[in-house]
């Protein structure tokens, strides 16, 4: 097999030698918020957020005692103007924290969980409580056009679109912007210390963790699950197609257009597509570059070794490339860098990578620790 002809990348010198140097870390976080960034409000206007249920019945499924330790609520956050701009939250708390009594009692830390593709914020809800209960304020969002926010097949639709007219990136970026309104949220709380705010999540909720750690430098800690991969090393080694087949109708159309209709999908098509809808995700913002801006704080990136969308070799060329970081700043080796590579393991988060997850953000954030008046801290990314 001969690899497809790609522009040069400047790539991590331990993952590709002849490669040139990468960009500095700086430079790529500041290439990434510009990504990421959506429309602004009228006049700069930042609506806040609004309060749906502060003590909600508990999300189907997760039994008659699920609120029996456990607060619910429902909020919605904004993001920008328009119907997609309004970000449905699911919050679990310790009962105990409410009120003026969650103000009394301090603030604890703080953990986000991002649902998958097919899935929504309530899919998510028994981590949440498990956070909770672990002493964490934990919440979950509805991704672009999923949950109440849309459908699967407006979520297809929306890719589709973004690939015709380059307007929207509803795949990964616009929800890490997202992530980052939802830290805005997090930050007026009275229960919430600002400098223990952690993320985590599970394939797509990965890859928004992943970006959005690398861009929003208040997330203190980061644990992306089958999430962080390098684009690029797939469409070079042609092993996109378990990738590609989690949204598949927007490479359907893509091929229709370029060669047209009925055409099959081919790498080139695949590169073509990446680069529209995700612009910068074949150069300095694919993982093996980007996720070296989450330094110096803390990471964990696991992963199956059999994950066929998101190749372990593409993983390690990332945490490589991280960890060189780390190693800059002489700090790879203190435990606060993490890569898990569980073996057998295809595209999902076994019981025993969740305990590595869990243990990882109770470490690093100690869920059980409240502090009283808390250092500020930038209130938007």
């Amino acid at each position: 097999k001969t690899s497809p002809k790609l522009d040069p990348l400047r790539a991590c010198p331990t993952c590709c030698p002849m490669s040139a140097p990468l960009p500095p870390v700086e430079s790529v976080r500041v290439q990434l918020q510009a990504a990421l960034k959506r429309p602004p409000f009228a006049e700069g206007h930042v609506l806040a957020p609004e309060v749906v249920e502060l003590d909600a019945p508990a999300p189907e499924g997760l039994g008659k005692d699920a609120s029996s330790d456990v607060v619910w609520e429902r909020w919605v956050a904004f993001s920008e103007p328009g119907p997609q701009g309004r970000v449905p939250v699911l919050l679990a708390r310790p009962r105990p924290l409410h009120g003026a009594a969650a103000a009394a009692a301090g603030r604890r830390a703080a953990v986000m969980v991002l649902h998958g593709t097919l899935q929504t914020k309530e899919d998510r809800a028994v981590d949440l409580a498990r956070y909770a209960r672990k002493g964490f304020v934990a919440a979950c969002f509805d991704s672009r056009y999923r949950g109440e926010r849309g459908s699967v097949e407006e979520y297809q639709a929306s890719l589709v679109r973004a690939w015709k007219t380059g307007e929207e990136h509803p795949f990964m970026y616009d929800s890490a912007w997202d992530l980052s309104r939802v830290v805005d949220m997090l930050l007026t709380r009275a229960d919430v210390d600002p400098a223990r705010i952690g993320a985590t999540g599970v394939s797509l909720g990965g890859m928004i963790v992943w970006l959005a750690a690398a861009a929003d430098e208040r997330i203190a800690a980061a644990a992306p699950a089958i999430g962080v991969q390098s684009y690029r090393y797939a469409v070079e080694e042609e092993i996109w197609h378990a990738r590609v087949d989690t949204i598949r109708p927007v490479f359907e159309a893509a091929a229709a257009d370029l060669r047209g209709p009925g055409s099959p999908i081919t790498t080139k098509v695949v590169e073509k597509v990446w680069r529209r809808i995700l612009p910068g995700i074949m150069d300095e913002l694919d993982a093996p570059s980007s996720l070296r801006c989450v330094a110096p704080r803390p990471l964990l990136v696991i992963n199956g070794a059999e994950d066929p969308r998101c190749p372990a070799e593409g993983v390690r060329r990332a945490f490589a490339s991280a960890r060189a970081e780390y190693e800059r700043l002489g700090i790879a080796d203190d435990g606060r860098l993490e890569l898990h590579i569980a073996q057998g393991v295809e595209h999902e988060v076994t019981p025993a990578m969740w305990q590595a997850i869990d243990a990882f953000l109770e470490r690093h954030l100690e869920p059980h620790k409240v502090v009283g008046t808390v250092p500020s801290l930038r209130s938007r990314l």
